[in-house]
C-alpha cells in the first residue's frame, strides 16, 4: 500500500467513525429534549420512571424495579403511566428498547442477530418476535432496508 492509499483508508475511517458519532449525538440530543419535554408534561414519578429505563433498559429490570427506584408502589406507577401516559410501563419499556434496537440496526456496525443483547431482551426469538409485532417487519429485513438508504 502507498502511503496516498493508506492516508485515503484513515480518511475514510475517520469520516466513518465521525458519522458514527453524529448519529450517537443526534440521538442523545434527541432523548435529552424528550427528557425536557417529559419533565413538563408528566408528573416527577413518570419522568423519575422515564430516566431510570432510559438508563437501566439494557438490563432485565421489571416494572417492580422501575416502582422501587421511584419510590411508590407498582400498582401506583402503573395506574401513573396509564392515565399520563396512555400506556402500561412494560409497552413504554419494550417501545424504549425497540428505538434503540433499530437505531443500532440503523448503524450496521453488528449483525441483527446480535442487537438483543445490547436492548434488553431475553432472547433472540423474543427480540424478533417482539420487533416484527411492533415494526411488522423482521430485524434483520429492517437491516437490510437501512442498507440501502
Amino acid at each position: 500500500d502507498s502511503l496516498d492509499s493508506r492516508m485515503l483508508k484513515g480518511c475514510e475511517n475517520l469520516q466513518t467513525q465521525l458519522f458514527r458519532n453524529a448519529g450517537f449525538w443526534e440521538l442523545r440530543d434527541y432523548f435529552e429534549e424528550r427528557e425536557r419535554a417529559d419533565a413538563m408534561a408528566y408528573s416527577e414519578h413518570v419522568v423519575r420512571a422515564l430516566q431510570f429505563i432510559r438508563k437501566e433498559y439494557v438490563r432485565d429490570i421489571s416494572v417492580s424495579d422501575i416502582a422501587d427506584s421511584v419510590g411508590i408502589s407498582e400498582g401506583h406507577l402503573r395506574r401513573l403511566f396509564k392515565h399520563e401516559m396512555n400506556m402500561s410501563v412494560v409497552d413504554c419499556l419494550t417501545e424504549y428498547r425497540i428505538e434503540q434496537a433499530k437505531y443500532l440496526l440503523r448503524e450496521k456496525t453488528r449483525p441483527a442477530s446480535d442487537i438483543w443483547k445490547e436492548t434488553g431482551f431475553s432472547s433472540a426469538q423474543y427480540f424478533s418476535y417482539v420487533f416484527k409485532k411492533k415494526e411488522g417487519i423482521s430485524p434483520r429485513d429492517y437491516q437490510r432496508q437501512a442498507e440501502m438508504i
